[in-house]
């Protein structure tokens, strides 16, 4: 690695590394305080099992992270975690629009995409589902597979998944052509901020 990398593992998690030339590795307590060096990138790997993106048992020292992965011992590896520092190190030297690889390699830790379904990447971006609770009119919440909007109105619709976005990557999300061309725009603001991380349960 080019770039200097400070790691932090959840304590809970029992994950070894060979050593790496510019990694910085710490195991960390939920009431530890820890914060990487300035010139660091940080990333902070949680035990998905024991901490999801809306718990309220949170680790003292989230905040002071650059990003937060979350490590499924049932579904993800050791190799997943270097294959992660691997894709940030590069995006520090070489920063620009996420490829698929990319962007597929962090969803496997929960980053940028939390709980989101692999085959639904794009070359550079990913196709969010639509959740069956929205407000419509501003009025009542109606949960179905579809739903009718009616001329001059409007519908608030949510996601099925979660974002979990890195304090070095900004994202933007739109309305797909195809809608366009049937009347449905996109009314609110296309950015998700760098470091974008809801802490409450996803409902309306």
């Amino acid at each position: 690695m080019k770039n200097q990398i400070f790691c932090g593992i959840a304590s809970s998690l029992e994950i070894k590394f060979d050593e790496i030339t510019n990694l910085t590795i710490k195991k960390v307590d939920s009431n530890e305080d820890i914060k990487p060096k300035p010139k660091e990138f940080s990333v902070l790997i949680l035990d998905k099992t024991t901490h999801s993106l809306y718990s309220k048992k949170q680790f003292v020292c989230e905040k002071n992270f650059d990003v937060i992965a979350y490590y499924d011992n049932d579904s993800n590896r050791p190799e997943h975690i270097i294959a992660v520092l691997e894709c940030f190190d590069h995006l520090l030297s070489c920063p620009g629009v996420l490829s698929h690889q990319q962007i597929s390699t962090l969803m496997k830790l929960g980053i940028l995409i939390y709980n989101g379904d692999l085959s639904r990447v794009r070359g550079a971006s990913y196709d969010l589902i639509i959740d069956k609770e929205h407000l419509k009119s501003g009025i009542k919440v109606i949960s179905a597979e579809t739903f009718k909007i009616d001329p001059l109105d409007y519908v608030v619709v949510g996601a099925v998944e979660s974002v979990n976005i890195p304090k070095n990557i900004c994202a933007s999300f739109d309305t797909k052509v195809s809608m366009f061309c049937k009347g449905i725009i996109l009314s609110n603001g296309p950015q998700v901020d760098p470091g974008y991380q809801p802490n409450f349960p996803k409902k309306l």
